[in-house]
Formats: structure tokens, C-alpha cells, sequence
């Protein structure tokens, strides 16, 4: 075979692009036209512009918002074609900012040129991908962008209508999913916050999940040739796939459960599920939920991900950041904490030289603002160390569970002094772990001292907080007591996570 010629499309600050509303059917709109981006072109040409993907994808492969395009055509041609992409998506879907690496002479395996030549083009090129408003015409109250369209009661930019006019085909694909797993009958998606389970005249959480697979970018650089990486594409995908497909049969074989803890509404004779995918593709998996399931999904699907299988035969693990916050809470803003979570998670699994996986959560109390870091300096931090162990791999948070279970039996006034008295002196905690020894003494019989003396567990995996509840300068007990406010009521008196 000649030479080809490879071009990389990079969809780039895809996150940005996502959760720049703070409506989640722009959001899902915006999921869905970063996930079609390229498919779009492949049998068809677009309107007036002449594009068609359809030879250029089959040689490559399109995943994630990134295509690897191999096109047989000369130099003149494919960048036309390019031309006429680039404008299509300013005029179509302003706010995507493309990064574009092309190689005139691809040798049909490897792509490292064309990878240095989308970074050259990064490095050196600051796509404008809005068209700037005029000054004197008035601002889109989403976006800040020139309002264009009017859309139900008010004007909007064309940024937030593009994403709006394609939330329909996102919700579609939901429900395929559903359909695919023969709950379609069951259940529906929403694409309304207030819907997630949320009951009336009651502070509502909702929890966003951000996931994001282990190390994955070195396995597919790794990749000796473009068909292996396309078929580990593939079967990652799938993978991610599966892995929501399991998560949805657990929440329909509980769902009698979580509708006790929840509200669940109905809308056409359907069941709207407690949860709502938003990216959905490669590795990376964004999805809200009512706050109460936030970290027991995250774990479930975790859990089922590394029990998939991948081309390149080598185990899969992914880490997790879990943001717990008001349902009023901006969108935008949990999804940037979640992914910081994500980083948390994936800086301990590093420095645990443990490629599993890794849970990290917030839960975002009122009145307490700021960055992630600041927030656990000036509230979980003392100046007797850190009240907080979390990331925890899923099999240490799935250890949690058992003292999880006989904390929860504590009155709510003991865990409030408990949650107090972690930011006390050395002595004063010692005098409180003596003084409900004592009480718990005078209240039980012999028999329940030697099963668990009070509520309070003094070794929690492995190790002995039973002096002062610190163990080099760090306690657990802060996030055993959250993890008691986050987690759904029916996991935490079954005393395991999984079912």
C-alpha cells in the first residue's frame, strides 16, 4: 500500500463544552453532539458543505470526541474536506474548539508524527470557536454569549440552541439502552434535576459521578498498529457500556428499596430511575443521581468495569470522584469538583502503586464554599492531622461497611459529639472514648461489651484507633460518619455493598 495520509481530530476542553449551562438538557444535548460529531459525516454529506467521513473513518476510528482518520486522497483534497468540517461545526455547533494534527505520509501503522503535530497545533493555535457579539445586543443569561435565538420565553445564544435542539437524540439513546436490557417498558431517563428523587419541602442532594479509566492513554500510545488501537476502542466501549448495563439491573432489582429511601416520580407509565448518564463513551463516564446513591453506584459500577475484558487481554480498572451538593447547586461547578475527587482518587491509586480502583467523595454542606483543597484544609484539617482517609480502594470501601453498620445505630446527638470531638486535644478525646466505655458499661449487658463495647469501632481495616481515634496524625471516623449521611439506609443495615 502508498502512502496515506492520517489526520487526528481532537475535540478539545470537551468538559468545558459539556457543562458550560447549568440545564441539564444543554448538557445532555452537548453530550450527545460531541458523541455523533464525526459519525454525522460518515454516509452522507452535510447541507451545503461537502464532507463525507465514510472511507477515511472505516480506515480509522472515531472514540470519545478524537477520530483517527485515514484518508487515500491527495494532500489538496483532505485539507478541503477539513476546511469544510471546521466550518461546519463553527456554524452548526459554536463552542467546540478542534485541535487538528495532520501526516501527509502515513505508513498505514504508526501515528506518532501525526500525534506531534496535533500538539504542535495545540501549542501554537487558540481556536475562537464563538463568534463575539456586537456590544449592543443583549447577553444569553446561560452562557454570557450574544442572544440569538428565541426559545421559549426568552432569547439564547446559538451555543446553548445547538445543544438544546439535540438533547432529543441523547435521550433516545437512553432509552435504546433501556430497551436493549428489557427495562424499557419499566423505566424512563429524565432531564430535569428535580426529578432525580427528590422530595418536596426537603433539603434535596444530588450527586455527580465522574469516572475516568486507569492509565488507558499509555495503552492505547502502547498500541503497535492503528487496527489494535481501534479494536481496544472498541472493546472499551463496550466494556463501558456492559458496565452501565449491570448497573441498571441492580437498581431494577432493588428498585422496591430505593424507592423507600427516595421519591420516585413517574411520567408516561414509566418509573423515572434515580440517575441520569450524561457522557456515556470511551473511558470516561459522567452521570447525576439523587445524592443518597452518588457513591453506591460509583462502586457498582467500578466493580463491574474490572470484570470486563479488553482487546489487548491486560486487566481494566478506572477511578471515581464522587460530589455530593444542594440540587441547586451550579452543574458546572460540582462536575469541576468531582473531577478533582477524580484526580485525587487516581493520585492515590499512584502513590498505592495499585492499579485498581479508587473512590474519592465530598459531600458540600451549607455555607461551605471554594476549592476542593481549601475546603478539606480549613474544615477536615487540625493540628492534630487529617480527619479524612479518602481515596479508598473499592475493597476498603467495601470493609467500611460493617462499622458503618453498628455506627448507625448511634443516636444522632452521639454522632454529632463524635463528629466534634475529632477536632479536640489528644486529652479531651481520650476523656470521651473513656467516658463511653464507662457509660456503655452501665448500660449493657457483659455479653454485648465483648461483641462490640458501644457503637464505636476501634479497629477499622486493620488498624487500632482506640487510644485517642487518631493513628498517625490521621482518623477515618469523619468519613465513616459522612459515608453514614451519603449512603442509602437499606446497604448500610444489609453491611455490604454488594448484594
Amino acid at each position: 500500500m502508498g502512502k496515506q495520509i492520517s489526520v487526528i481530530i481532537d475535540v478539545m476542553s470537551i468538559q468545558k463544552y459539556i457543562y458550560a449551562s447549568n440545564k441539564l438538557k444543554e448538557n445532555i444535548g452537548a453530550s450527545s453532539i460531541i458523541e455523533g460529531l464525526f459519525n454525522q459525516y460518515k454516509y452522507k454529506n452535510n447541507g451545503k458543505y461537502n464532507i463525507c467521513f465514510e472511507k477515511a473513518l472505516e480506515n480509522g476510528y472515531e472514540a470519545g470526541g478524537n477520530a483517527i482518520l485515514v484518508f487515500d486522497d491527495d494532500k489538496d483534497t483532505v485539507a478541503e474536506t477539513l476546511k469544510e468540517f471546521t466550518l461546519n461545526v463553527l456554524e452548526c455547533y459554536p463552542g467546540i474548539d478542534l485541535g487538528i494534527g495532520m501526516d501527509c505520509e502515513f505508513d498505514g501503522s504508526n501515528l506518532d508524527k501525526t500525534y506531534r503535530k496535533l500538539q504542535e497545533s495545540k501549542n501554537i493555535f487558540i481556536p475562537i470557536s464563538n463568534i463575539p457579539s456586537h456590544g449592543v445586543t443583549a447577553e444569553c443569561n446561560r452562557t454570557g454569549l450574544s442572544a440569538e435565538v428565541y426559545e421559549d420565553t426568552s432569547y439564547i445564544s446559538y451555543s446553548s440552541f445547538s445543544k438544546l435542539k439535540n438533547a432529543k437524540a441523547g435521550n433516545n439513546k437512553m432509552q435504546d439502552i433501556l430497551k436493549k436490557n428489557n427495562l424499557g417498558d419499566k423505566y424512563c431517563f429524565t432531564d430535569e434535576l428535580d426529578k432525580l428523587g427528590h422530595k418536596k419541602n426537603e433539603d434535596s442532594h444530588i450527586a455527580f459521578v465522574a469516572i475516568d479509566g486507569n492509565s488507558m492513554s499509555d495503552r492505547f500510545m502502547s498500541q503497535e498498529t492503528l487496527e489494535k488501537k481501534k479494536k481496544l476502542s472498541i472493546t472499551l466501549r463496550k466494556a463501558v457500556e456492559e458496565s452501565f448495563d449491570d448497573l441498571l439491573k441492580i437498581i431494577d432489582g432493588e428498585f422496591s428499596e430505593i424507592e423507600k429511601e427516595i421519591n420516585i416520580e413517574s411520567e408516561k407509565g414509566k418509573r423515572i430511575l434515580p440517575l441520569r448518564p450524561i457522557v456515556l463513551g470511551g473511558d470516561d463516564v459522567g452521570f447525576i443521581c439523587h445524592g443518597s446513591m452518588g457513591v453506591y453506584f460509583a462502586y457498582k459500577f467500578l466493580k463491574f468495569f474490572e470484570n470486563k475484558k479488553v482487546s489487548d487481554g491486560e486487566p481494566i480498572s478506572a477511578c471515581a470522584g464522587v460530589a455530593i451538593a444542594h440540587a441547586k447547586y451550579p452543574i458546572y461547578r460540582i462536575q469541576k469538583i468531582a473531577e478533582e475527587l477524580l484526580t485525587n482518587a487516581k493520585d492515590k491509586m499512584k502513590k498505592d502503586k495499585n492499579e485498581g480502583s479508587y473512590i474519592d467523595f465530598q459531600m458540600f454542606y451549607s455555607g461551605i464554599s471554594g476549592e476542593l483543597s481549601e475546603i478539606r484544609q480549613n474544615h477536615y484539617e487540625n493540628n492534630y492531622g487529617k480527619m479524612y482517609m479518602r481515596p479508598y480502594n473499592i475493597d476498603e470501601l467495601e470493609k467500611l461497611i460493617e462499622p458503618l453498620h453498628d455506627m448507625s445505630e448511634l443516636a444522632e446527638s452521639k454522632i454529632k459529639e463524635l463528629r466534634a470531638i475529632l477536632s479536640k486535644t489528644t486529652s479531651e478525646r481520650k476523656n470521651f472514648l473513656h467516658h463511653m466505655s464507662m457509660r456503655a458499661s452501665t448500660e449493657a449487658s457483659s455479653d454485648d461489651l465483648n461483641k462490640k463495647s458501644f457503637l464505636i469501632p476501634k479497629s477499622i481495616l486493620g488498624t487500632d484507633y482506640s487510644d485517642d481515634f487518631y493513628n498517625g496524625q490521621r482518623t477515618p471516623y469523619l468519613d465513616l460518619i459522612e459515608l453514614i449521611e451519603i449512603l442509602p439506609d437499606y446497604i448500610i443495615k444489609r453491611g455490604r455493598l454488594n448484594g
